[in-house]
């Protein structure tokens, strides 16, 4: 058993101390892939006019627009997001006057690189909400933010 512990330390020792081993260096490949990053611009709009309201005979009034939106940058296909930034409830003011309509657009829009998108919006006023509105200009301004 003492011969078989001296052989093992001997085969252990040799192995740790044979010439000739050193140590190795190797090359490891390292890459990343950074996605490209765009840019939009609003490039024109479609104003949104709802044209004569009645107050005497109160119709519920649908009007459309649009945005329409550049971008650069993006590879093939892409999407970007639409969010209104100014807050709600909307209102069409004349002084102090006011008239609640409300805005529909998407959230998002598709396209392809180097062509304009256009973004439909929808906008609506009840009847009842302006059945009682003084005569008058009525106007408002919404912000959207578009994000590639």
């Amino acid at each position: 058993m003492a011969l078989l512990r001296t052989v093992l330390l001997i085969i252990l020792v040799m192995t740790l101390a044979v010439p000739g081993y050193a140590a190795s260096s190797g090359n490891l490949a390292v890459s990343a892939y950074v996605t490209s990053w765009g840019a939009c611009w609003v490039t024109g709009t479609q104003n949104i006019a709802f044209g004569n309201l009645n107050p005497l005979d109160p119709q519920n009034v649908q009007a459309d627009g649009s945005v329409s939106v550049w971008c650069i940058g993006i590879p093939g296909s892409f999407t970007v997001g639409v969010t209104q930034a100014t807050p709600s409830p909307l209102y069409l003011t004349n002084g102090s006057d006011s008239i609640p309509y409300t805005l529909d657009l998407p959230t998002s829009a598709t396209g392809r690189a180097y062509r304009a998108i256009t973004i439909p919006i929808t906008a609506r006023i009840q009847g009842n909400d302006y059945r009682l509105a003084p005569a008058g200009a009525y106007m408002d301004t919404v912000t959207l933010e578009i994000n590639p």
